[in-house]
């Protein structure tokens, strides 16, 4: 179980990673073409490729972390479990750099928020496993 967590931490930061680059770097491109007086254009059928990659990179991403919370909580022995106990056994790189950050100190070098994957925890654990009803979850908490 332990190897699934480390090997499945490291695919899920670089898919989750990827999607939120391939997103940025998308959008980049998109104002950088509207300012260059419609140089290039993209066409309807580029964006609309370009956001189903986008979506199905995020799809795949969320089924392993809901994977991963399926499995924890299944093989889990407490009547409660908590994210930072499954942070710990799932995603223990991952579990670092969370408590890292929790700490008043801040001392680690890498800045990063995982209240979304507290609100897939808790939702995954609350019954919803649909990859679509997650991403709605997380999507309208962003905003």
């Amino acid at each position: 179980m332990k190897k699934y967590g480390l090997i499945t931490s490291g695919t899920i930061s670089i898919l989750i990673g990827a999607a939120l680059l391939g997103k940025a770097y998308y959008e980049k491109l998109i104002k950088k073409h509207k300012l260059n007086n419609d140089k290039y254009t993209i066409t309807d059928n580029n964006t609309t490729t370009n956001e189903e990659i986008i979506k199905k990179s995020q799809q795949e991403g969320y089924s392993i972390f809901i994977d991963s919370v399926l499995e924890y909580l299944r093989d889990v022995s407490n009547d409660n479990p908590d994210f930072e106990d499954f942070m710990k056994t799932q995603w223990n790189s991952d579990y670092l750099i969370y408590i890292e950050n929790k700490d008043s100190k801040n001392v680690s070098t890498c800045k990063r928020s995982y209240k979304s994957w507290i609100k897939m925890y808790d939702a995954v654990k609350n019954g919803t496993t649909d990859v679509n009803e997650i991403m709605t979850i997380i999507n309208f908490s962003e905003n």
